[in-house]
């Protein structure tokens, strides 16, 4: 321990606390009504702090107690640093109109469609003063999590070990997603082989390897071996996707709820199948232990479920339905 802690440590802070009353009362009796406790404790804290100071610190006189120079010194410090330590201690309420900084969150391109547009305008009504950064830094997110540089990340469900925290949001099936007036929109699709006849272009995570992305993770064995039949592209970028299939019957495979999107929808269409039902995914709210019980992230947390309780899940039956319906 250094020798600066050894001193602090024969510190009490009741004591200080004494001596600053003293300081604003100027008399034992006033101070110890004040503080309610006897006056022979108010004077035995008194002894006691004149002799770690090794100064009388407050003289009798008519007027009452008179500080003495190193009194006045301490009281400025004494003053301040209880003040501080009130703040910190009895922090008012939590006021999001109140906060400033910068809080961010790793997140997918493709994820981030359901969740961030929503977020923003909500963050910018209610808290003016943060500012949001959004990123896909799930390669090394837990690292980073861990670190402070990133406050939240949402990932598909994975193990995250008991430094971290995990808020289940949404389970989610693969779709096929084609241009307007392709082939598949007008008529029943009953397999995945119905989407064999057609360039596939799998959009994936970022941070896995390549036969690790997301439309490549779903469980059935059999599914996967036919995305990677039908792959011409795989990438992370999702507008660059999108691009690809327009003016061709390409197929993109992504989630489901790109057709939530205003924009999505003005350049492409879902067409599911029943294979796609049962290979769901599912998105989690990670973060670390240490952010927990901080107002802000719990605040933050809160909205990020309102947006995702707010947005309407799509069926698969339904979402068949109406896109054929819409094409027959």
């Amino acid at each position: 321990m250094p020798s600066s802690e050894k001193r602090l440590s024969r510190l009490d802070l009741n004591q200080l606390v004494v001596l600053q009353t003293l300081m604003d009362q100027r008399s034992v009796t006033r101070a110890a009504k004040s503080l309610f406790v006897t006056q022979s404790a108010v004077s035995k804290s008194l002894q006691r702090m004149r002799v770690f100071f090794g100064d009388p610190l407050f003289l009798r006189s008519a007027q009452g107690l008179l500080p003495t120079p190193r009194m006045e010194e301490l009281s400025l410090v004494i003053n301040k640093s209880l003040e501080q330590l009130e703040d910190s201690v009895f922090a008012p309420p939590f006021n999001p109109q109140k906060v400033t900084g910068v809080l961010h969150i790793s997140i997918p391109e493709m994820f981030a469609l359901r969740l961030i547009p929503d977020l923003m305008w909500i963050i910018r009504a209610q808290s003016p003063g943060l500012l949001l950064k959004v990123s896909d830094a799930t390669m090394n997110h837990l690292e980073l999590l861990e670190a402070g540089e990133i406050d939240f990340s949402i990932d598909v469900i994975q193990k995250t070990g008991d430094m971290f925290d995990t808020t289940q949001l949404d389970a989610h099936f693969l779709a096929g997603w084609v241009r307007h007036g392709h082939p598949l929109t007008r008529k029943r699709v009953n397999s995945f082989d119905d989407f064999m006849a057609y360039p596939g272009v799998i959009v994936y995570q970022g941070s896995f390897q390549q036969h690790k992305g997301l439309a490549l993770r779903m469980p059935e064995r059999a599914l996967r071996e036919k995305m990677i039949a039908s792959n011409v592209l795989l990438t992370s970028q999702l507008m660059t996707a999108v691009e690809v299939i327009q003016g061709n019957d390409g197929v993109i495979f992504a989630p489901d709820y790109m057709f939530d999107s205003s924009i999505m929808d003005r350049f492409v269409a879902p067409v599911f199948c029943p294979e796609f039902k049962e290979n769901k995914f599912t998105l989690t709210l990670i973060q670390h232990r240490r952010t927990v019980n901080s107002p802000l992230h719990k605040w933050v947390r809160e909205q990020i479920m309102a947006v995702y309780r707010g947005n309407k899940k799509l069926s698969l039956p339904q979402v068949c339905l109406v896109e054929h319906a819409e094409h027959a």
